[in-house]
């Protein structure tokens, strides 16, 4: 995606617990590659390693694939901004779907909000605009798409305020 004052790269992940035996490295060769394009992406996804009970001053003792997702995500400088359970059940509750990212700045708003039909929450973050005039009515032309974009993010401003 190409904002007018940033390049930024966007990745969905899913990481599947049984099929993915070289994840890691691959992540780490497509992170090494993207980085030469841009310094601003933005992780989104199930990585399957729960970091809710990360302590960040004693990293020992951590499950291999959390340790792993850690170690690629420090030779980037990628910070997690999801910090509340995005999976809860009756006898756990991890974090395994997050949002990493290289400008967490650029992060206005981030959390979980609860998903009623499962166990899953659903995981959101809202960026600064870097480009205040986009919400204009320079981008549509017809003034009745402006009324339809004014009023949803008047709703999902209202949604983010709960």
């Amino acid at each position: 995606m190409k904002l007018p004052t940033y390049n930024t790269l966007f990745s969905v992940i899913y990481r599947s617990e049984l099929e993915s035996p070289n994840f890691f490295a691959h992540l780490q060769d497509t992170l090494e590659k993207a980085s030469l394009k841009t310094d601003n992406i933005f992780l989104l996804g199930d990585f399957n390693s729960n970091l809710l009970d990360v302590n960040e001053d004693s990293p020992t003792g951590l499950p291999d694939k959390t340790r792993k997702l850690l170690n690629v995500l420090d030779s980037f400088c990628m910070q997690n901004v999801i910090k509340k359970p995005t999976r809860c059940t009756l006898t756990t509750k991890t974090s395994i779907d997050l949002i990493v990212t290289t400008k967490v700045e650029l992060v206005r708003r981030s959390g979980v909000w609860p998903f009623r039909i499962s166990d899953y929450n659903l995981v959101y973050a809202t960026l600064e605009d870097p480009c205040q005039r986009l919400y204009g009515s320079e981008i549509f032309g017809n003034s009745r798409k402006t009324t339809l974009k004014l009023k949803w993010n008047k709703h999902l401003s209202a949604l983010l305020q709960r």
